[in-house]
């Protein structure tokens, strides 16, 4: 039933009808299963009026707990300010916009945060100030420092859009993990392109654009090789090439962000992601001058089938080649 669903959110036209192929009496397993995969808020943004009752009550849910992420990043802003620290926000609210058309579409359980690590201490100390506490160890080869949750006697009810479900702090020290098995170019340049700017009338820190493409992608792989990769982190990704598609000066930018030979292979990958599996619009010529322009996919998403999810996962598990494995199985390129 997933299938039907990322059907349902291909870009190159309305495919909402593909919700009436699902029998009303098998509605409740497929919301769960929507849930589960994070993608329930991005279906019924984009079917709107068009989705079931049920699907669209979602978005009014969240959009209560959103007031909520709104205000805990604020009072997070105004902690790492009083205590000195320079930060960065990482993906939730920043992401408003260019992957999705608005944060409130787009499920957070998480604030994600990074500080240079002769900082990460202060970072702690100013969540702490605010009634975080540590709720769990930290996870040997983790980007980050002990998840942090501020405890209201909050109990899961099975309701993924709970305004009262308490959001969790990671303070990260880095942007990608060695150990995982791939390099991540040019993480050592993200400090210095970072931004200030505003969302959801917030002003915070931020990565560039460009960077926070690439940390999204080091992202995904890395819920792929510990087995949790997620609909809605390719779908991301989708969304934002299908919005920017056009954008030169975005894409002048990439180039010259991502000038090295190993670098370049990326971005034809990602033409290929774009067009290939989703029903983007055209890729930007100066991204993948070699690659064809292709408009449709023979099998929507068809990573779900279980010889090719085998055969992704084993291929995954090389040194290389990654972005390429993602585009060809997730995305049903040849």
């Amino acid at each position: 039933m997933l299938l039907t669903a990322v059907r349902a959110l291909r870009f190159d036209g309305d495919h909402s009808r593909e919700l009436e192929t699902i029998p009303s009496r098998k509605w409740p397993e497929f919301l769960d299963l929507c849930d589960e995969a994070h993608i329930s808020l991005a279906l019924a943004a984009k079917c709107g009026e068009a989705a079931p009752e049920e699907l669209r009550f979602r978005l009014t849910r969240n959009a209560a707990r959103h007031e909520r992420i709104v205000e805990a990043h604020r009072e997070i802003a105004a902690a790492m300010e009083a205590h000195g620290v320079d930060f960065l926000v990482l993906k939730g609210l920043t992401h408003a916009g260019l992957w999705n058309n608005t944060a409130r579409h787009r499920p957070q359980y998480d604030i994600d945060l990074y500080a240079p690590p002769r900082m990460r201490e202060a970072a702690v100390l100013a969540l702490e100030s605010l009634g975080y506490k540590v709720c769990e160890e930290e996870s040997k080869g983790s980007d980050h420092l002990p998840v942090m949750v501020r405890r209201n006697g909050w109990r899961w009810r099975g309701d993924y859009f709970d305004p009262d479900q308490p959001l969790a702090a990671e303070v990260h020290f880095r942007f990608c993990n060695p150990s995982l098995g791939f390099e991540a170019h040019g993480a050592e340049e993200f400090w210095g392109r970072r931004r200030i700017a505003e969302f959801d009338s917030i002003r915070l820190p931020a990565l560039h654009p460009v960077d926070a493409v690439r940390y999204a992608c080091w992202h995904a792989v890395r819920h792929l090789l510990r087995g949790s990769l997620r609909i809605l982190h390719v779908y991301e990704l989708a969304f934002f090439l299908n919005r920017c598609s056009a954008d030169d000066a975005f894409w002048k930018e990439w180039v010259n962000a991502s000038g090295t030979p190993r670098r370049r292979n990326v971005r034809a990958n990602f033409r290929r992601m774009c067009s290939d599996g989703s029903g983007c619009s055209r890729f930007h010529q100066s991204t993948a001058p070699r690659a064809r322009t292709r408009t449709k996919c023979s099998s929507s998403f068809a990573w779900h089938e279980r010889a090719r999810v085998n055969g992704f996962f084993r291929n995954a598990c090389r040194a290389s080649g990654f972005t390429r494995t993602i585009a060809k199985r997730i995305w049903c390129c040849s």
